[in-house]
């Protein structure tokens, strides 16, 4: 057992004395005295040569670069600072990059995003402090979970953990594939994240066949189909309509040319799951032609 009054570290160096620590301010050394100048004490986190840093990363842009930086006051009272990056290349896959630290006190750590215009919710960080080695690791110490945009960075220590499926999630708007006359469409949304689906738009010309369409809009997660959303609208032939659904909406169908209706306000795709999101028609006939099929969506990352 170590000497309470033992002033070696675990690699046998001296603590830097506790009440006067080298450190920069604006470009030069000063002597800063924890107790009368009020100064944060050093980390509660004292880290070793085999313990890392785990930057974990889930994007929606094609594109990210993230960095990381962290600053480490040394045993001989030496203050370092040191910068990692990571890009992304693929959309929604998880990425991870491990860091490697020295021995002494873990002061901060920040991360930033070095992308214009990625909007909040679309790319989530977590910075993990792992004790020892991979082939022999104590559960890790989370120090930053949150979602990262190119205005807001995290930091540690004072950051909120936030989990991934918490937050306003990220806006997205879909879109449909076209198809052929007499067929309903579909978009098949990633089971990556969970999606809760704001509004779906679509339109459907008829044709001079002489049928009252019935147009809905299903949602199928690969086993059945659980929610269903009718216009409620019967479109006659030789009509182009324009159909919204939106959450909350109310029933408009006075003009022949667009139609709102409601969507069920759980209207939630599952994670690992597929979703399936099909306008299809009553009476739809051989001619008929569904096209613009536009989902807003917000989407949240649950699975890598």
């Amino acid at each position: 057992m170590q000497d309470k009054n033992d002033k070696h570290n675990i690699s046998g160096n001296v603590f830097a004395d506790s009440r006067s620590v080298q450190t920069e301010i604006l470009g030069t050394l000063g002597d800063v005295d924890e107790t009368f100048q009020r100064v944060m004490p050093r980390s509660g986190f004292y880290v070793k040569a085999e313990d890392t840093l785990l930057l974990n990363i889930t994007s929606i842009p094609l594109t990210a670069q993230i960095f990381l930086n962290y600053r480490l006051l040394l045993p001989d009272g030496t203050i370092i600072t040191a910068q990692e990056n990571l890009t992304f290349t693929s959309v929604g896959n998880e990425i991870a990059k491990t860091i490697a630290l020295v021995e002494g006190w873990l002061l901060s750590v920040t991360v930033e995003l070095n992308t214009a215009q990625i909007p909040t919710g679309a790319c989530y960080v977590q910075v993990f402090l792992i004790r020892g080695s991979f082939l022999n690791v104590v559960w890790p110490t989370q120090l930053i979970g949150d979602y990262l945009n190119s205005f807001y960075h995290l930091g540690w220590p004072g950051a909120p953990i936030l989990k991934p499926t918490e937050g306003r999630g990220h806006p997205l708007t879909l879109v449909g594939g076209a198809v052929g006359a007499g067929l309903a469409i579909q978009l098949n949304l990633s089971n990556q994240f969970r999606f809760v689906i704001d509004s779906v738009d679509v339109v459907l010309v008829t044709s001079a066949a002489a049928a009252n369409r019935f147009v809905r809009i299903n949602l199928f997660d690969g086993t059945r189909t659980y929610i269903q959303a009718s216009s409620g609208f019967a479109q006659a032939a030789s009509l182009t309509t324009v159909y919204s659904f939106a959450a909350g909406e109310a029933f408009n169908s006075t003009a022949t040319d667009v139609v709102n209706a409601p969507l069920p306000l759980n209207a939630e795709g599952a994670v690992d799951q597929p979703l399936n999101i099909t306008a299809t028609a009553l009476n739809l006939q051989a001619a008929d032609q569904f096209s613009n099929l536009f989902v807003r969506a917000r989407a949240w990352h649950e699975s890598d």
